[in-house]
């Protein structure tokens, strides 16, 4: 896994490895970046897997409950692949103003 740190984002890309890597990656990761807000760039020449989906839902609950976002672009994932629960969108522009949106809301009290 890699990751970016931007502002208030933190930009994970899940690139051409095993999905348990990823996982075991974002877990060795995660304090370098708990205090942002998490995007999860997920390779498109992947098939889904509803393993790697349960963890990044898990983890997603746990991002959330600190009040921060967790969003994924998955642009060649259809959003049937996800469950509802996880937010889930085509492309980075749409993840970063989920995110704009989820901190206005915040902000406001919401």
């Amino acid at each position: 896994m890699n990751f970016k740190l931007k502002a208030h984002n933190a930009l994970l890309y899940q690139e051409q490895q095993v999905y348990s890597d990823f996982i075991d990656s974002f877990d060795v990761h995660y304090t370098d970046f708990k205090s942002h807000n998490i995007i999860v760039h997920i390779a498109s020449n992947q098939p889904p897997d509803i393993i790697f989906i349960a963890a990044l839902l898990k983890r997603s609950h746990v991002h959330q409950a600190k009040k921060k976002s967790f969003v994924v672009v998955a642009s060649e994932w259809s959003i049937n692949d996800f469950p509802n629960e996880l937010v889930v969108v085509p492309t980075s522009q749409e993840a970063e103003d989920l995110i704009e949106m989820d901190e206005m809301q915040r902000d406001l009290g919401f």
